[in-house]
């Protein structure tokens, strides 16, 4: 026996008490070294998303040292150079096979779609921090 769900009225949205802050994408790659939350939101890098921004990505990583994430900055730039090979169409996002196995076929990101997403010159993607960064 199927059971009709009836749509839940829309309640009026709660106010952020921590909203997503993000990092422009040319001013991750042009960062030399991994700076805090706070020194990050004091010289303006961070900006707080928004759907108009277009679309986010979070990353997540391993650190590589108790006292700091990537002291050398060395998964950084694994990071930096993995986004600009994104950008620019030299790599190309591909989805897990097991994945598509379970949900089909899933239109997965293309560097023409990053482009397009542009809202102004500086803010071509966005990428959210963690509060405590370095990552």
């Amino acid at each position: 026996m199927r059971h009709h769900v009836s749509p839940v009225p829309a309640e009026p949205a709660m106010p952020q008490i921590f909203p997503m802050m993000t990092v422009p994408l040319e001013t991750l790659l042009a960062m030399t070294r991994i700076q805090t939350h706070e020194d990050l939101l004091q010289v303006g890098a961070l900006v707080e998303f928004s759907d108009t921004l277009g679309k986010a990505m979070f990353v997540s990583h391993q650190w590589v040292h108790s006292q700091h994430p990537d002291p050398d900055c060395e998964q950084f730039a694994v990071l930096q150079e993995a986004l600009r090979n994104l950008v620019t169409g030299k790599s190309k996002v591909s989805l897990y096979p097991g994945a598509e196995a379970i949900f089909g076929r899933v239109q997965c990101p293309k560097s023409s779609d990053h482009k397009a997403d542009r809202t102004g010159p500086e803010t071509p993607g966005h990428w959210p921090l963690p509060a405590f960064l370095p990552m």
